[in-house]
C-alpha cells in the first residue's frame, strides 16, 4: 500500500519547521566541535550528505554545504570565520543539495585547497564563483595526497536514464583506515566501479527511485542493497536523510531507512549499519570495530 501524501507532507513541513529553527544552534555545535577535535578520524554532517572532516587534525571537507543554500528565507553563516581551519575542500558534483556556491564564493580567495571536477568548475564559472588558486583537477585513477589523506578519484555512477549530472567519487586512504565515498549512486551497477578491496566504511546516500519515497516498496530497494552488500565493507553509514529540498516523492527519512536496513541484514548479517542526520558526528575507529553516531 502506497504511504499516505497528505500524511507524509505534513510530517516532512513539520521536520523542515524544526529543522529551520534550530539550525544556527545545529551549525554552531557542529563547527566548534569540529575546529576543536585533535585526534581520531571524525565526520559530521553540515546537511543531508555533506561533511566536515577532522582526521587527527587535519580539518577538510567533502561537499561542505549549508541548510540556508538550500531553504530561503534562513540566515546564512559566517563561512570565512566558522570554516577558517579548512586546509581542503573536495566537491563531487553540481546538484543544489550538494554544491554550496555561497560557501565557495566566500572561501574562494582564502588559502584553502581545492579539489573540484572540471563539471564542477564549469558551474562555478558560471556564478563567478570559481577559485582562482589552489586548485587540484582530480582525474580517475590519480591519487591525491595532502595532510596525511590520500584521495583517489573514481567516476562514480550518478547518470541514469537521461537524469543525472556527471560525479567524482572518492576512496579516503589514512593511517587509521579506508572509506568509500561514492556519492549519489543511481545506477547500481558495482561492475563499473573500481575494485576497492577491503574498506573499513563506505558512506552510502540513501536513494531508492526517483518519485518512490511514497511506495510501500521504492522500486530501487533491492538494488541499493544488493550494491552496497558487494562491496568488501565493515560498517555502512547511511546519509542523505532529510533532504528538505525535496518533497514527499523524493525525500528519503527514517522509515526508508529501515527498509534499507533490513534489506541489508538479509543479505549480510554481519554488516554494521547506522543512519546519520544533519547534525550527527560519525566517529570512526576501525582498529577496535567501534563507531559511535552522536546526536545531540
Amino acid at each position: 500500500m502506497q504511504i499516505d501524501p497528505q500524511v507524509r507532507r505534513k510530517a516532512i513541513i513539520k521536520d523542515l519547521q524544526n529543522a529551520r529553527s534550530g539550525y544556527p544552534d545545529l551549525w554552531r555545535r557542529v563547527t566548534d566541535e569540529w575546529r576543536t577535535a585533535e585526534n581520531g578520524h571524525h565526520a559530521w554532517l553540515t546537511y543531508a550528505a555533506n561533511y566536515l572532516f577532522s582526521f587527527d587534525g587535519f580539518k577538510w571537507a567533502l561537499d561542505p554545504f549549508a541548510m540556508p543554500s538550500r531553504i530561503k528565507d534562513m540566515p546564512f553563516p559566517d563561512y570565512r570565520v566558522d570554516l577558517a581551519a579548512l586546509s581542503l575542500i573536495v566537491l563531487t558534483h553540481a546538484h543544489n543539495d550538494h554544491l554550496d556556491v555561497n560557501l565557495v564564493r566566500a572561501l574562494k580567495d582564502t588559502g584553502v585547497e581545492w579539489v573540484i571536477p572540471v563539471y564542477v568548475q564549469d558551474v562555478l564559472q558560471h556564478y563567478n564563483a570559481m577559485p582562482e588558486k589552489n586548485v587540484i583537477t582530480p582525474a580517475a585513477g590519480e591519487e591525491i595526497k595532502r595532510g596525511g589523506i590520500r584521495l583517489l578519484p573514481f567516476e562514480s555512477l550518478h547518470r541514469h536514464g537521461g537524469h543525472g549530472v556527471p560525479e567524482t567519487g572518492y576512496l579516503v586512504e589514512s593511517a587509521g583506515g579506508r572509506w568509500l565515498f561514492p556519492g549519489d549512486i543511481r545506477y547500481y551497477d558495482i561492475t563499473r566501479l573500481p575494485g576497492f578491496g577491503r574498506l573499513d566504511g563506505a558512506v552510502a546516500h540513501l536513494w531508492l527511485g526517483k518519485a518512490g519515497a511514497l511506495d510501500a516498496q521504492p522500486p530501487k530497494l533491492d538494488a541499493f542493497c544488493d550494491f552496497f552488500t558487494g562491496l568488501d565493507v565493515e560498517h555502512l553509514f547511511i546519509t542523505h536523510l532529510n533532504e528538505f529540498g525535496r518533497d514527499e516523492r523524493d525525500l528519503w527519512c527514517g522509515e526508508h531507512f529501515e527498509l534499507a536496513k533490513a534489506g541489508l541484514n538479509r543479505r549480510k548479517p554481519g554488516l554494521r549499519v547506522a543512519k546519520y542526520l544533519m547534525g550527527d558526528r560519525m566517529t570512526l575507529n576501525p582498529v577496535t570495530g567501534k563507531t559511535e553516531n552522536t546526536t545531540q
